[in-house]
C-alpha cells in the first residue's frame, strides 16, 4: 500500500509553463485572426494595430515559455509541445498573412 501512495506522489505533472505558453498562444491565436480578419476600410485603425503589437508580444512570450519549459526535464512536456508548435505555426501564419495583406506583391510570387 505505501508503495502505491509513493507512485502517486512521484508522478510527473504538467509543466506550468508549458501550459502558459500554449495558453498565451491560444490567446495569440485569436488576436491574429481578428487583425487578420478585419476590412480594409474598416473603422479602429488603432484597436487593429494595438492587437498587432500585442499578438505579435504574446508569440514573443509563448515562444519563450515553451523554450523555458523544455528545460524542466522532470515534466510532462505534452502543453510545452503544443504551445511551441502553435505558437510557431500561428506566427509564420500571420507573417504571411500580414505579407499578403500588405506587402508587395513581387515577395510572394505574384
Amino acid at each position: 500500500m505505501p508503495e502505491q501512495q509513493t507512485d502517486e506522489l512521484t508522478e510527473r505533472r504538467h509543466s506550468g509553463l508549458g501550459i502558459a505558453s500554449f495558453g498565451m498562444s491560444v490567446a495569440a491565436w485569436i488576436m491574429m485572426v481578428a487583425v487578420v480578419m478585419r476590412r480594409p476600410n474598416e473603422p479602429g485603425y488603432d484597436l487593429y494595430t494595438f492587437l498587432t503589437i500585442l499578438s505579435l508580444t504574446s508569440f514573443v512570450v509563448a515562444l519563450g515559455l515553451g523554450v523555458a519549459g523544455m528545460f524542466q526535464r522532470e515534466k510532462k512536456m505534452s502543453f510545452v509541445i503544443a504551445g511551441l508548435v502553435l505558437t510557431l505555426a500561428s506566427f509564420f501564419f500571420f507573417a504571411f498573412a500580414v505579407l499578403w495583406l500588405f506587402g508587395e506583391p513581387a515577395i510572394l510570387g505574384d
